[in-house]
């Protein structure tokens, strides 16, 4: 995930994606995107703006009505961002039988 949206942004991302299919077609309505995130429909709204902003999503159509509005999720955006993120974390150490199960740091603290 990028470092740069706040959590809640990353959070109604993945619901979107939850909702996604093959094509990253997904048409879920504020009210479930509301009660799926326990965030404000404010709040909701907010975070689609800035998602549609910064590219990861887009608008296929406009709701209207009691029509929902239909995103589409930009893979390509998400995915460069995905490994930008797990470059700047590093690989996780994994532990292997004998040795202890917690991550193992380093100096600065990651892992």
């Amino acid at each position: 995930m990028p470092d740069h949206l706040v959590a809640g942004q990353k959070l109604v991302l993945v619901m979107l994606a939850l909702h996604a299919n093959e094509e990253g077609t997904c048409w879920p309505g504020l009210g479930t995107l509301v009660n799926e995130t326990s965030m404000s429909r404010r709040g909701v709204q907010k975070a689609i703006d800035a998602l549609t902003n910064a590219g990861y999503i887009g608008i296929i159509a406009p709701g209207a009505g009691h029509r929902t509005t239909v995103y589409r999720l930009d893979a390509d955006c998400i995915s460069r961002s995905a490994q930008t993120a797990s470059g700047a974390l590093g690989s996780p150490k994994i532990a292997t039988s004998g040795e202890p199960r917690t991550p193992i740091l380093d100096a600065r603290g990651a892992l």
